[in-house]
């Protein structure tokens, strides 16, 4: 079983398209298996789902949640698979203490980064390293308003930028997760490029509510894989990250990528500081043009964890 959100019920996120993915790619290859939406299912409902379950594969952030199926998978003597989407250091995450004693009862944690690998690995020698991308399993359209927007910058000889975010959220030292902020004030006094803000939430839009010339919001449904497949660059200005999926996304269309490097990025990204404008601005200015490498997808690697759990070896 697995216990996750989708798009449609948990918002727009790396985490909620990865599962739906992974449930896309399981159905492809006719791999039964149950999906617990927690988001939409009565509470206590899941502890039935694992009494009746084999394996129980979870994808919750919240570490309460989590702490909560990892003492019922214990309870009821069924294996547990965890992954953890983001960057997993005592220092950079809230109520460590739970999501440590979740790790350590987990049968497999599957961390995303070297970083969360280090960390987690002396919790559970059994942590294991596997990618979170999982390349689109169905082609979805773009409205023809986002189409006309980048056709415009084009248009206009110029490049569009992409960049994400999706809420104005901040992390345990009172930075904007995302950098949107930053990044509207930077583009704001450069006008050599267009920045599209992929805004899922529309709270971005609400909040800079001045009209710019070369900002434009997306806070209409959309997919963002889809957005960076017309446009020029994608850019990840993030105080803390995992395995970004739109990272992995973008390069996977052979797109240029600009990252923060507040984590140990994929090949074929440049880097550059936090929310730096001297940094950024060096990024842009230089040879943007190079052979972007296909990211490495975890969806088969994920499924062979499965059978050697299922054949009892851990």
């Amino acid at each position: 079983m697995i216990v996750g959100a989708t798009p449609q019920t948990g918002g727009m996120g790396g985490v909620t398209i990865h599962v739906e993915r992974f449930l896309q790619y399981l159905e492809k290859v006719n791999f039964r298996c149950e999906f617990f939406n927690y988001k939409t299912a009565p509470f206590f409902d899941v502890i039935g789902k694992i009494k009746k379950s084999l394996l129980v594969h979870i994808h919750v952030c919240n570490p309460f949640y989590m702490f909560f199926l990892a003492v019922a998978c214990r309870l009821c003597h069924k294996k547990l698979v965890m992954t953890l989407h983001g960057k997993y250091v005592e220092r950079e995450v809230r109520y460590w203490w739970l999501i440590k004693k979740s790790v350590k009862m987990a049968t497999v944690p599957i961390v995303l980064n070297q970083t969360s690998y280090e960390s987690c690995r002396k919790i559970n020698p059994k942590t294991t390293l596997i990618p979170a991308f999982i390349p689109p399993q169905a082609e979805e359209l773009l409205s023809d308003d986002i189409i006309n927007v980048v056709s415009s910058i084009h248009q206009r000889g110029r490049l569009a930028v992409v960049t994400y975010g999706y809420d104005v959220i901040y992390d345990v030292e009172k930075r904007e997760i995302y950098g949107i902020d930053f990044l509207i004030s930077f583009f704001k006094d450069n006008q050599t490029y267009d920045l599209i803000v992929s805004d899922p939430t529309s709270n971005y839009k609400k909040k800079h509510t001045e009209n710019y010339s070369n900002i434009h919001f997306v806070n209409q449904p959309h997919s963002l894989y889809e957005l960076m497949k017309i446009a020029d660059v994608f850019i990840r200005n993030t105080s803390k990250d995992g395995d970004a999926l739109s990272v992995k996304e973008a390069l996977y269309l052979k797109k240029t990528v600009l990252c923060s490097d507040v984590v140990e990025r994929p090949k074929g990204v440049f880097l550059f500081h936090y929310s730096d404008r001297m940094s950024l601005k060096s990024c842009l200015d230089s040879n943007l043009k190079h052979d972007v490498p296909t990211p490495e997808s975890g969806e088969r690697q994920i499924v062979e964890l499965y059978a050697k759990l299922q054949e009892g070896v851990s």
